[in-house]
């Protein structure tokens, strides 16, 4: 994995800049060790315009337009469209200027103020394909709502067992005569009434065919609840005046939407919105890493837009289990993760809610029963009841979190019997693996089985992606133009809006919906021009990409005293380690980075056996040169994670050094050899020495050293390029603007409290951006929970520098979806504005606006007859959005390859942009705006497509996933806890074991 691969915004030392997505990979230095989806080198660095995710579910979703590994010409198809795309339909355009026009709209419960305050104009006009199509719908057509209600509360089944309950209901005799649609769990959607009455369903698991003695009967009721009329949703889209229970008749078309796939046997599905044909021609990738296959499907959801209603349509790919033994899989898994705790843990994780089936067991006549179960966890120290008494003898005995067969004790008959020997005296079945035991049953009614006598079934969800990355990057990756066709041409019928067979011919004529014009929409687009760039020294750049050829970084350059150490070096390493310093030393002074001159003395070396030894010998180095150097270069072995995190740890939070990470084969290149050495005089033309191999050095990458020099400048707490924002600026006036950036992300630890970050510019210039990490109340929690502390550290950070507070705040907030919109301005304003109450006086306050910044959607854009990636700077805020709704869609970079995926950035609060601009044009304020943050990313040569504050705002949540995961194995972050109350009263809450050391806590530590 090399260093120079892993930026999310790779940089050219002489030549262009290849990185413009925005990265969930890893780059060496940044998340190295992160349980996010993330790639090595083109194949493994997935950025956000690569996908995705991620990771919505950031694990298994792999968006195919933004997809890994090398490009496959086996999928593509061959009638590409050949005309440019047409102009969007004209009463589409007049509908939404008289929407914006009219002063008679006012905001209601649906929409989400600010309105818009114009559509973005400019002269760059294009036309774009869009992933949409129009729906056609039978206005005279009614919706009935049922809900599916189980009277016996204790026993209702949940999951899959749930959604198989409800398949048997519909495929029952009493409902043959109706056509309805239903979510598998509970609604049901008709064109017509349905009996209000109680059924019985004998409930038969699909995999167990054997009739068994002990059937469940499930007592279903079918309840009415609503009418929801589909005409009044397009009248209220035409003029949103007029009353409409949206949400109801949209989440009923939804239904609708997805109701045949989710049905289906010929489908998989991930989700409610995701689904995967299984037939040859969509498997596009079998024999990954544990038995899994890559399936491509579409995604799949009813999007309301002005005066119409539209179904978004994208590829995308799913990881599934083909049918292997458990046994290899989790022996594959371990042998390259380790046994350890934490290692468990994701085994298991990776693991949970996969059926399984085992046929040990035999009936009187000799034949094996078949039975699927589904995998609830590893044998567990906690299994049992929850008054679990070790005086009481019939609980199961764990010695520790993932035992074997030969360990787990549990009371049958009058005494204690190990699983191993139970199955060897009861089932005649002996093991001799030493994989850890599996709990089909519960926590506190655990079912142990042997991986041995089981098999995962085929197809079910693998999510072993989320821990293992490098297995994605086998799967092709498209360019747009393919995916494009394949949505028209496949995507329709695989999600079953065409007439297919006759039931789902009859499903669509009787709910009169349906795709009459299978054709991509077309919309409006605009292109944005590039903002010029200027860095310390160098010319002005006016590019969508550049490369650092005769700039000079620092303004005055100050020599760095550092150290280098090397983790588990190979033989020769320490010799050719020098080579690669020097040279290092030498191709960053030209960028005006100065580090003092290299010498053997500045090299340790680390050699270990086991984790416990390699954190004491990274913490005895760290603590002998704590003192005497401004940064550490640490030399890692191999991609492994909890080195990275270890170090990351160490230097962030308890020594208070800078440290850069960088994997051996990159800083220290295998020689290559040469077969042109000449001929040793007086040698014959038959055995010449010429034949014979000379190991010549290979020179350290220019890609790198640029990348290294960005992050070291930036480490230094120097700026890296600036953006001119001409007339903007003097509206804005940065210098009393402060913009802040922030995310929230999920602990790599089960159970743990998630992390929130926050950014925060301190000044005109918009170099640095020091960070702020604070643990949430619990786990999963997307909004903040101590944002006003948060806050009031960057503004006190800014007031340090200036002596007065900031009169703007410009807030862009990662990580929120679109059903959390009013969240944030219900629960998150308020606690800004109460972290300004407390700084400011009362005549004082700033003026606040927040932009929701959205990457995980399904929205994309294609240019020209050949459907090809837009060109960065294209904006989108007609054809697919509401007219009330002040939203856009911004593809700022360039896609390395693959589909570009725009961000949506959405307005739920503005107190700046429409006071500032009410002259002139408020939107295009803010998107010129937020187009030219995405140029200030500062390891990036080229725009990066998420703007900065909010891109930097993850990469520090992912660099607290580092301390959170060193936690877990580091005796002295172990003590830390993680969540709770201040043990002190001075220690903020929720910063136990994120607190920076003096030293970091105002640098981009994270970078």
């Amino acid at each position: 994995m090399s260093h120079q691969n892993q930026g999310r915004g790779r940089q050219s030392y002489r030549g262009q800049s290849q990185g413009r997505g925005y990265g969930r990979g890893r780059s060496c230095d940044q998340n190295q060790g992160q349980n996010q989806p993330q790639n090595p080198n083109p194949s493994w660095n997935r950025g956000r315009n690569q996908s995705q995710s991620q990771s919505q579910n950031r694990g298994q979703r792999i968006d195919q337009s933004q997809g890994r590994g090398s490009r496959s010409s086996q999928h593509r198809e061959v009638n590409r469209p050949v005309e440019n795309p047409p102009e969007p339909p004209e009463e589409i355009t007049k509908t939404e200027d008289k929407i914006l026009n009219s002063v008679k709209i006012q905001a209601d419960d649906w929409n989400i103020t600010p309105r818009r305050p114009r559509y973005g104009t400019g002269r760059n006009e294009i036309t774009l394909w869009a992933n949409y199509f129009e729906l056609d719908v039978d206005t005279r057509g009614k919706l009935f709502q049922y809900d599916i209600v189980f009277p016996d509360q204790e026993r209702k089944p949940t999951g899959k067992k749930l959604a198989r309950v409800v398949k048997l209901l519909l495929d029952s005799k009493k409902f043959e005569p109706y056509s309805v649609v239903t979510d598998f769990a509970t609604t049901l959607i008709s064109h017509t009434n349905l009996p209000e009455e109680s059924f019985t369903v004998s409930y038969c698991d699909e995999h167990n065919v054997r009739e068994s003695k002990s059937t469940m009967n499930y007592i279903v009721q079918i309840k009415y609840t609503d009418i929801l009329l589909i005409d009044h949703l397009l009248e209220h889209l035409k003029d949103p005046n007029k009353p409409c229970e949206r949400e109801n008749i949209v989440k009923a078309l939804n239904i609708f939407l997805n109701h045949y796939p989710q049905g289906s046997k010929g489908h998989a599905t991930i989700g409610s919105s995701r689904s995967f044909p299984l037939d040859d021609t969509s498997r596009i990738c079998k024999g990954l890493q544990f038995g899994c296959a890559a399936v491509k499907g579409y995604y799949s959801s009813i999007r309301p837009a002005t005066s119409r209603i539209l179904v978004n349509i994208n590829v995308t790919y799913g990881i599934f289990h083909q049918k292997n033994g458990l046994a290899h899989i989790m022996s594959n898994f371990i042998k390259k993760w380790g046994d350890s705790p934490a290692a468990l843990q994701k085994l298991a994780a990776s693991l949970k809610g996969v059926r399984i089936e085992h046929n040990y067991l035999k009936d009187k006549t000799g034949n094996h029963i078949r039975r699927v179960r589904t995998i609830f966890d590893l044998a567990s120290k906690e299994d049992g009841s929850p008054e679990k008494d070790e005086r009481d003898k019939k609980q199961p005995r764990v010695p520790s979190y993932g035992a074997k067969a030969k360990e787990v004790e549990f009371w049958f008959n009058d005494g204690y019997i190990t699983v191993s020997k139970f199955f060897q005296k009861e089932n005649k079945v002996t093991t001799n693996s030493d994989l850890p035991l599996i709990n089909v049953g519960s926590r506190t009614h655990p079912t142990y089985l042997l991986p041995d006598v089981c098999e995962v079934l085929a197809w079910e969800r693998a999510k072993v992606v989320r821990y293992d990355k490098d297995m994605v990057s086998r799967i092709p990756i498209h360019g747009p133009s393919e995916n494009a066709n394949d949505i028209e041409n496949n995507g329709l019928r695989a999600i079953g809006m065409s007439n297919g067979d006759a039931r789902n011919s009859k499903r669509l004529e009787n709910f009169g919906i349906s795709v009459s014009k299978p054709k991509l929409i077309t919309v409006k687009g605009r292109r944005l021009s590039e903002p010029e760039i200027q860095y310390n020294y160098g010319r002005a750049i006016k590019s969508s990409n550049w490369n650092l050829e005769n700039i000079q970084l620092a303004s005055k350059p100050v020599e760095k005293r550092w150290t280098c150490v090397i983790i588990q070096p190979r033989k020769d390493d320490t010799a050719r380690l020098n080579d690669s310093l020097q040279e290092l030393h030498d191709m960053l002074k030209k960028n005006g980075v100065s580090i003092g001159k290299p010498h053997p003395s500045n090299v340790e070396t680390i050699l270990y056996h086991e984790a416990k030894a390699l954190e004491s010998e990274l913490r005895n180095v760290f603590g002998r040169v704590a003192e005497k150097v401004d940064f550490l270069l640490v030399v890692l072995p191999t991609k492994e994670s909890f080195t990275y995190n270890y170090v990351k740890r160490l230097g962030d939070i308890e020594y208070g050094i800078p440290t850069l990470c960088i994997f051996r084969d990159t800083l220290i290149p295998k020689p290559r050899p040469s077969y042109f050495s000449p001929k040793p005089s007086g040698s014959s033309s038959g055995n010449s020495s010429r034949n014979a191999p000379i190991d010549t050095p290979k020179r350290i990458s220019g890609n790198l050293v640029g990348n290294l020099a960005l992050k070291l400048n930036l480490k230094f707490k120097n700026n890296n390029q600036t953006v001119n924002l001409g007339k903007l600026d003097s509206k804005l006036n940065l210098g009393e603007t402060m913009i802040v950036g922030i995310d929230v992300t999920h602990s790599p630890v089960p159970g743990q409290p998630s992390i929130a970050g926050m950014v925060a510019s301190i000044d005109k210039n918009l170099g640095q951006w020091p960070a702020v990490l604070r643990h949430q109340e619990k786990p999963r929690i997307e909004m903040v929970t101590h944002l006003r502390e948060m806050l009031e550290t960057r503004l006190n950070l800014w007031c340090s520098r200036h002596r007065s507070y900031p009169k703007n705040i410009i807030v862009y907030r990662d990580g929120v979806s679109e059903g959390q919109y009013k969240l944030v301005v219900n629960e998150e304003l308020p606690k800004l504005k109460d972290a300004c109450k407390k700084l400011y006086s009362q005549v004082d306050m700033p003026r606040i606006t927040i932009v929701v910044v959205g990457k995980r959607h399904h929205t994309r854009f294609y240019a020209g007859k050949n459907r090809d990636n837009p060109s960065p700077g294209t904006v989108v805020d007609r054809g697919i959005t509401e007219a009330l709704n002040w939203d856009f869609f911004l593809q700022s970079h360039k896609a390395i390859r693959g589909t570009a995926r725009p961000a949506h950035y959405f307005v739920v609060h503005d107190e700046i942009f429409g006071d500032k601009f009410k002259e002139g044009n408020a939107a295009n304020a803010l998107e010129i705006f937020t187009h030219s943050l995405c140029y200030i990313f500062g390891r990036s040569t080229g725009p990066v497509s998420i703007c900065t504050p909010a891109y930097y705002a993850d990469i520090a949540c992912n660099r607290a996933r580092c301390y959170v995961a060193a936690g877990t194995t580091s005796s002295a972050a172990s003590q830390a806890q993680v969540a709770g109350s201040a043990s002190d009263g001075q220690r903020p809450l929720g910063s136990e074991g994120l607190l920076l050391h003096p030293r970091m806590k105002d640098s981009m530590f994270y970078i």
